[in-house]
C-alpha cells in the first residue's frame, strides 16, 4: 500500500499462447483490477534459449502471472512454451498463477492429472456452475456462464460504384448500414492505381497503363498510412462518407501475411492455373466522385484535384438533365444466351464433407475453437463480345440478392485486370471521420423458404451451436481491436441479433471501438470520482478504469461498402505521392436535391500495458484495418493457427479475393470495407481449356464441434446459391 493509504496497481505477467482472445483478458485486468500488465509470448526469445534462472529472476517483476489461453495440448512443450516452465519454479520464486483453458490444464498436467479429450468440445455452450462458495469463490452465486474452454478436458469429473442498404424495390435493407452510393470516376490515362504482391512484398504504382513506381520488400501499410496522410482534406461535405481516396480490396492472402502466416505448397497438389500474376492488393485512387444520398435525395459531386471546378459544374448540369428522364435500359440480347452456355462445378458432397470432418478432428484435439471453411466454384462462359457483360451480371446479382454492401470493380487495363461483383451482407469495419469504428461480423444463416417464418429463423439462430459460433467471433474481433485502441475503448452494441434480408435472416452482432481514447478517458474519470469519495485507506479506492493511448474498359471500375469515415493517420516514410493530387488544395463540390421517385512490422514482445497511463497515440483507421485482418468472421479462432489449419485442410488452394476486403480509404481521414463473401470475380488472364472465360465464386461455413458434415454441406451450398444464380439464365430479374 502507498504512503496515500491506497493500494498500488498489480503488476501482473500475462504469457499468451497465441490465442485470439488474449488482448479481452489483457483489458479486463486492466478494467477490473486497475492492474499493470506486460505481455509477452510462450516463445519468447529473451527467455526460450536462456538459462531457466534468467526467466524465474524476471517473474520478481510481478505480482501474479496469468497463462493461457491457447491452442494445442499441452503434452506438446512447443503450445505450452514458458507456461511449462510456472509449474517448477524454486520456492523463493514463487508467484499466484491464473490458467485459463490451455494454462490451467498444464498446471493439472504437471500435478499428475490426465487430461484427455472431452467427449465433445463444448466451446461457447451457455453451462451452470455449481461451486461450493469457498476460496476463489467466495462470495459468489451460482450462474450461467458461457464456456471457451479448451478442446481437452480433464475426465471425472477502377470505375467505382458503392452501394449501400438498397434492395429491388428502393426500400432499407432491413439491417442497420447505410444507404448512399459511391462512384469513382476515373480516367483511363492518368488515373493511379496501387498494386501490392505478397509474394516478394512488391509494390507497383500505375498511372494507366505505365507502370511509374516499383519496389521491393514494401511495408504496404505504412505506404498506404503515408499516401492517405498527404493526399489529406480537412473539409468537405458532412453528410457525404467519401470526398476521395483509395478503393479497391485487400485479399484473404494479404490479410495472413498481417499474422504472419506463410502458404506452403501442399505436396501433390497442382498449381492454380495460369502462370500470370495476380495483386494481392489492389486501390485505384480516386480524384472525382459522385455520391448518391437515397434517403435525402441528395447527390454530391466532388473534386479533390486542383482547379477542377469546371468539370463540378458540368458534371452537376449532366445529372440535373439525367434526373428528369427515365433510366435507359441497356441492349443485352446475347447476354442471356451466353449464361445459356454456361458450365458450373461446385465442390462434390464427399470432399467438403470430408474437409468438415479434418476441421473437427483439429477441434477434437485442441488446434482451434472454430474453423471457418471454405470452398470455390467456377463458372465457365463464352468469351463476351462486350465490356458491358460484367455490369449486367452485377446488376442481375443486385437484383436476386440484395444486400446493404453492394460493389461493382474493374481494375486493370484490358486483358490483364479483374471483375469483381459483389452483394456483401457483411460489413467488416468502418470508422468516421470523429474516430469511431465498427464491425458487424456473421455467423448464423437460415434461408427463406415457404412455410419459414422469422420465429422459426429465430428459434434456429438462437441455438447453442448457431449463438457459439457467433460469439467467438464476437470475442475474436473484440481481441483484434482491444489490441490497437487499449482496454476501456471497445463496445459490443449488438450482440446476436436477427437481422432480415432479402433471401436469408442472419445472426448479427455489432462491435464499436474509440480510435481517439476518450471512452477509456471518461472511465477513468469516473473511477477518479468514485475514489474521491471513499473513505482513506480503502483499498476499494485503487483505479479501476484504463485509459489507453495507445465504362470503357481501359478503365479502372470499382466498388464497395458506402457508409460514414475517420481519423487521423501517422506520418511515414517519404514515398511517392499522387501524380496530379495537391494535398493542400481545398475539396470542390456541389450538392443537388433529385427529384423523389415514385414509390509490416512485428510487435515488441514485452508489451506493458499501464491502465493510467495516457502515452498510446489516437489510433488510425489503417491501423485497425492492418490489426484485423483477414476477417474473423472468415478463419475461426485462434486465427494464426486455424489458418494455418485451413491452408492444409483446404489442400492449398488460395482464396485470394474472396473471404479479403474491399471498401475505401477516403481523403477526409473515414473508411468502410466489407467481407468479401456473396461475391463473383473473373481475372481476364484466367481461361478454360477450351478458352472460354472463368468466373469464380467462394463459399462456405464455420465448422465447430456441434457442426454435421452434411448440414455444413447445405449451408454451403444455400450460400453459394446467392451469388450462382446470377449466372443461370433461366433465372429472370424484375424491371
Amino acid at each position: 500500500m502507498d504512503h496515500d493509504g491506497i493500494c498500488a496497481a498489480p503488476r501482473i505477467l500475462f504469457i499468451d499462447a497465441y490465442d485470439s482472445f488474449a488482448n479481452n483478458i489483457v483489458a479486463l485486468l486492466q478494467l477490473e483490477l486497475g492492474a499493470r500488465v506486460t505481455t509477452i509470448h510462450i516463445d519468447d526469445p529473451n527467455f526460450t534459449h536462456r538459462p531457466p534462472q534468467d526467466f524465474y529472476l524476471y517473474l520478481h517483476a510481478f505480482d501474479a502471472v496469468v497463462a493461457g489461453p491457447g491452442p494445442g495440448t499441452v503434452a506438446n512443450p512447443r503450445d505450452t512454451g514458458l507456461i511449462s516452465a510456472l509449474w517448477s519454479l524454486p520456492g523463493h520464486h514463487l508467484l499466484p498463477v491464473l490458467g485459463i483453458c490451455l494454462g490451467f490444464q498444464g498446471l493439472a498436467y504437471a500435478h499428475g492429472a490426465d487430461v484427455q479429450r472431452l467427449p465433445e468440445p463444448r466451446h461457447g455452450i451457455v453451462t451452470n456452475v455449481l461451486h461450493r462458495g469457498s476460496s476463489l469463490f467466495d462470495g459468489l452465486q451460482q450462474a450461467d456462464v458461457r464456456r471457451i474452454c479448451e478442446l481437452l478436458g480433464i475426465p471425472g469429473d477502377e470505375a467505382v460504384v458503392l452501394e449501400s442498404g438498397l434492395n429491388r424495390r428502393n426500400q432499407p435493407v432491413r439491417a442497420e448500414t447505410g444507404n448512399k452510393s459511391i462512384i469513382g470516376c476515373l480516367e483511363k490515362e492518368r488515373n493511379l492505381r496501387v498494386e501490392y504482391f505478397v509474394d516478394g512484398h512488391v509494390l507497383e504504382l500505375w498511372s494507366g497503363r505505365e507502370l511509374i513506381h516499383r519496389d521491393d520488400r514494401t511495408d504496404i501499410w505504412s505506404y498506404l498510412k503515408h499516401l492517405m496522410t498527404i493526399t489529406r482534406v480537412a473539409e468537405g461535405p458532412v453528410d457525404s462518407p467519401f470526398w476521395g481516396g483509395m478503393i479497391g480490396f485487400t485479399s484473404y492472402e494479404a490479410g495472413l501475411e498481417t499474422i504472419n502466416v506463410k502458404p506452403t505448397p501442399v505436396p501433390g497438389r497442382p498449381q492454380a492455373s495460369g502462370n500470370f500474376r495476380k495483386p494481392d492488393l489492389s486501390f485505384a485512387f480516386v480524384t472525382r466522385s459522385v455520391v448518391v444520398d437515397h434517403v435525402s435525395h441528395k447527390v454530391y459531386v466532388q473534386s479533390v484535384r486542383d482547379g477542377d471546378s469546371s468539370w463540378v459544374r458540368s458534371t452537376t448540369s449532366a445529372i440535373s438533365a439525367l434526373a428528369s428522364q427515365p433510366p435507359p435500359k441497356p441492349t443485352v440480347a446475347e447476354f442471356p444466351s451466353l449464361l445459356a452456355c454456361s458450365s458450373v462445378t461446385i465442390p462434390t458432397q464427399p470432399s467438403y464433407e470430408g474437409k468438415v470432418r479434418s476441421c473437427q478432428e483439429s477441434i477434437r484435439a485442441g488446434d482451434s475453437y472454430e474453423l471457418c471453411l471454405t470452398s470455390q466454384t467456377t463458372i465457365s462462359l463464352p468469351p463476351s463480345p462486350s465490356a458491358a457483360f460484367p455490369w449486367y451480371l452485377y446488376t442481375r446479382l443486385r437484383h436476386l440478392n440484395p444486400a446493404p454492401f453492394g460493389a461493382y470493380i474493374r481494375l486493370g487495363p484490358p486483358g490483364a485486370g479483374v471483375n469483381i461483383i459483389s452483394s456483401s451482407p457483411e460489413r467488416f469495419l468502418s470508422w468516421t471521420r470523429q474516430g469511431l469504428c465498427q464491425y458487424r461480423p456473421i455467423k448464423g444463416t437460415v434461408r427463406k423458404e415457404a412455410g419459414v417464418t422469422r420465429a422459426d429463423a429465430e428459434r434456429t439462430l438462437n441455438s447453442s451451436k448457431e449463438r457459439a459460433e457467433n460469439l467467438m467471433i464476437v470475442d475474436l474481433v473484440r481481441h483484434d481491436l482491444h489490441g490497437v485502441v487499449g482496454a476501456g475503448n471497445v463496445r459490443v452494441s449488438k450482440l446476436m441479433g436477427v437481422e432480415e434480408y432479402e433471401t436469408v435472416w442472419q445472426l448479427v452482432s455489432v462491435i464499436e471501438g474509440d480510435l481517439t481514447g476518450s471512452w477509456a478517458r471518461e472511465q477513468l474519470g469516473a473511477s477518479k470520482h468514485r475514489s474521491e469519495h471513499l473513505p482513506p485507506q480503502s483499498p476499494a479506492a485503487a483505479s479501476t478504469a484504463a485509459a489507453t493511448t495507445s465504362d470503357d474498359e481501359d478503365s479502372d471500375h470499382l466498388s464497395a461498402a458506402a457508409s460514414s469515415s475517420s481519423s487521423s493517420l501517422a506520418a511515414s516514410p517519404s514515398l511517392s505521392p499522387c501524380p496530379g493530387l495537391s494535398a493542400s488544395h481545398p475539396l470542390h463540390s456541389s450538392s443537388q436535391t433529385l427529384p423523389r421517385p415514385r414509390a509490416r512490422q512485428e510487435k515488441s514482445k514485452h508489451q506493458e500495458k499501464h491502465p493510467q497511463s495516457d502515452t498510446r497515440p489516437s489510433a488510425s483507421g489503417i491501423d485497425i484495418l492492418h490489426a484485423s485482418l483477414p476477417p474473423g468472421s472468415m478463419t475461426g479462432a485462434p486465427k494464426k493457427r486455424s489458418c494455418e489449419l485451413l491452408h492444409a485442410i483446404e489442400e492449398g488452394q488460395p482464396r485470394g479475393i474472396y473471404s479479403g476486403v474491399l471498401g475505401y480509404l477516403d481523403v477526409g481521414g473515414g473508411g468502410d470495407f466489407s467481407v468479401v463473401i456473396r461475391t463473383a470475380w473473373r481475372w481476364d488472364e484466367e481461361r478454360a481449356g477450351d478458352g472460354k472465360e472463368v468466373w469464380r465464386v467462394g463459399a462456405g461455413g464455420a465448422v465447430t464441434a456441434q457442426s454435421t458434415p452434411e448440414g455444413e454441406y447445405g449451408e454451403m451450398l444455400v450460400k453459394l446459391e446467392s451469388a450462382l444464380r446470377v449466372f443461370d439464365g433461366s433465372v429472370q430479374v424484375d424491371d
